[in-house]
């Protein structure tokens, strides 16, 4: 930046006609100076913003730590309970999977509505979205995996698992009358429903939302039953 006894220097010894155009640079260069002012003024304001934000982020990192690795040797110990309870490796890791990837739930009027897991009873349930159609199915379900899982449960808990005996089909498994039963989820273009009714969906989640609210006895006599508690499910996908 020039100080005004060297412009006026300069000034006196240009040329007349030149003098206002050497104003008016002088002008524009302190307007552009005054401007870099301001944007390292502002630059200046957001790094120390920042730099707080920073701090305050790393102390609240440091504090959650020990809850951190609390939390992580207690899903160690779950883990091999339920593998200790008959759970297969492959199940387990794939509900915890399932359990951290998550977003949305749903919530019909008849399903559990806190949209987190609920082991008041032991049933490890929780809720869908209307988006979340693809994590109804558990798959890599064996029926011994389905017994394990509803064995004891509330009537009314249920999963959906593939169906072992028809491919392309599903089966669901639910606890009515403290006994499990198992019904075939037929797969008709491209529409779900039981053989013999007239209920049919177009996804699984419609299905499952349909029966939250009526009863399975238009399928089974012996199920007057609504699907109210789903066993956690496995993050996979539906067709």
């Amino acid at each position: 930046m020039f100080c005004d006894f060297e412009f006026f220097r300069f000034q006196e010894e240009a040329p007349v006609h030149e003098r206002q155009r050497l104003k008016d640079n002088r002008e524009l260069l302190l307007c552009r100076i005054d401007t870099l002012k301001c944007h390292k003024k502002k630059l200046n304001e957001e790094i120390r913003k920042t730099s707080g934000r920073l701090r305050h982020l790393e102390c609240e990192l440091n504090s959650i730590k020990p809850d951190f690795l609390y939390l992580y040797r207690r899903r160690e110990r779950l883990t091999k309970m339920l593998q200790n309870k008959g759970l297969s490796s492959m199940t387990v890791q794939n509900l915890l999977q399932n359990f951290f990837n998550a977003d949305d739930y749903f919530k019909g009027s008849a399903l559990v509505s806190n949209g987190s897991p609920n082991f008041a009873d032991g049933a490890a349930t929780h809720t869908f979205s209307p988006t979340d159609s693809s994590s109804l199915i558990i798959t890599g379900c064996s029926k011994q995996d389905c017994v394990n899982l509803l064995t004891g449960k509330s009537d009314g808990t249920f999963l959906v698992r593939s169906s072992e005996s028809r491919s392309g089909f599903y089966a669901l498994s639910v606890v009515c009358g403290g006994k499990i039963h198992n019904c075939l989820i037929e797969c008709k273009d491209d529409k779900y429903g039981f053989a013999g009714t007239d209920a049919w969906f177009p996804s699984l989640y419609e299905f499952v939302s349909y029966y939250s609210s009526h009863s399975l006895k238009d399928h089974n006599s012996d199920l007057d039953i609504q699907l109210l508690y789903p066993v956690m499910p496995l993050a996979s996908k539906l067709p």
